[in-house]
Order: C-alpha cells, then structure tokens, then sequence
C-alpha cells in the first residue's frame, strides 16, 4: 500500500511539475563493457527521452556515465567500438592529453600533476559526437579532487581540441 501511495505522489507531481513520462530505466549487456544501464526521462509521452548510461567499466571501480547520439535507444555498434577503444586502455587515452592537462592543472592546484593520473583523477563522463552533426566534437570529463573541478576534455574527431577545468 505505502509503495501504491509513493507511485501515485510521485505521478501527481510529475504531471502538476510539467513532467507527464515517467523515468525510463533500461539495461543493454555488451561482452566487454559489461552492463550499460540508462536512466532517463521526457517531458511528454511518445516525445525525446534525454538521459545517460551509466557503467561500471573493467578496471575502475566507480561507475562512469556516457551519451551516446542515440539518447535512450541502444548505442550503435560504432559507438560501442568506440567507448571500448577509450575504456579499453585509459592510461593510454590520458597520455593523448596528459602535457597540455598538465599545464592546467599546475595553474589549478599550484603544483605539477603526478605521475599517475589516477592520483588525482577519475574518470567521470563521457560524451560520444553525433555523426549527423556538422562538427564532430566530443569530450571526456574526469573529476579532479586536488582543483575540486572537472578536467574537461574536448576532442575534434580523433584530435585533442581543448583541455581545460570548469565547474
């Protein structure tokens, strides 16, 4: 009864708030990612569902999120190869960016960046390009505790674009 009730609240303040569809949790099961899990939500029933998946990849023991240009719907076979390329070896998808995140996190935190990145980074998010868009950028977002900010890495392609700190 107490769940019946919980549901109900929740319906009433989804549709007086303007939010008429209710979360969407979906699961996908990739051999090498493991479970992808998404969580999200629309505004309006049959419209876009905006959200993220969220997985624990091999290796790291936090989840991690991840926008793939198919919202809801389950990431393209390009999309998979693509995020297993980047979670497949972290230290050497760091190393494309670690002299120019160096230099940032010096004028952050006062101090040069260890060695070993995972010191003072983890990885956070992930944000695939939409190959219908004109531009192909993408980034990546690792939490930095020592600048208590996000190192936000942005990519044209396959080319680093930007490094920088924010938020």
């Amino acid at each position: 009864m107490l769940d019946l009730l919980k549901r109900l609240r929740s319906f009433v303040f989804g549709v007086l708030g303007g939010r008429t569809v209710p979360t969407v949790h979906r699961t996908f099961l990739h051999p090498v990612l493991g479970e992808l899990r998404f969580v999200g939500s629309g505004t309006r029933p049959g419209g876009p569902i905006d959200g993220t998946w969220e997985l624990t990849p091999p290796g790291l023991t936090h989840r991690v999120t991840v926008e793939f240009p198919s919202a809801g719907e389950p990431p393209s076979p390009d999309d998979l190869a693509k995020l297993e390329k980047i979670l497949g070896d972290l230290d050497g998808f760091f190393e494309r960016f670690r002299s120019a995140a160096a230099g940032e996190y010096a004028g952050m935190v006062g101090e040069p960046m260890p060695a070993d990145w995972r010191t003072a980074f983890r990885l956070d998010h992930v944000q695939l390009p939409d190959p219908e868009e004109a531009e192909a950028l993408w980034w990546v977002n690792y939490w930095c505790e020592p600048a208590l900010h996000w190192l936000v890495v942005t990519f044209d392609g396959d080319a680093v674009f930007d490094v920088g700190f924010e938020g």
